[in-house]
């Protein structure tokens, strides 16, 4: 699903993520710092889900994720 960056669509993407019928797997997460390896995950084709780049800021809760950016599976 590829949609515009506005208020309406957003929302509609929010009440599907909220109600759980949309669900997006996260293969790995990476510092911001890391982003070279993240790109190498990827380039490898074997990646299954998303790949998220995390920005160190202290306002900001970390997301789940693998410390050492490995998969799940």
């Amino acid at each position: 699903m590829l949609v515009e960056p506005d208020r309406r669509a957003l929302s509609a993407i929010t009440e599907l993520v909220e109600t759980g019928r949309l669900k997006v797997h996260v293969d790995a997460v990476f510092p911001l710092a890391d982003a070279f390896s993240a790109h190498a995950l990827g380039e490898t084709g074997r990646v299954t889900g998303k790949l998220v780049l995390t920005v160190d800021r202290p306002d900001v809760l970390p997301a789940p994720s693998h410390a050492n950016g490995t998969s799940a599976s």
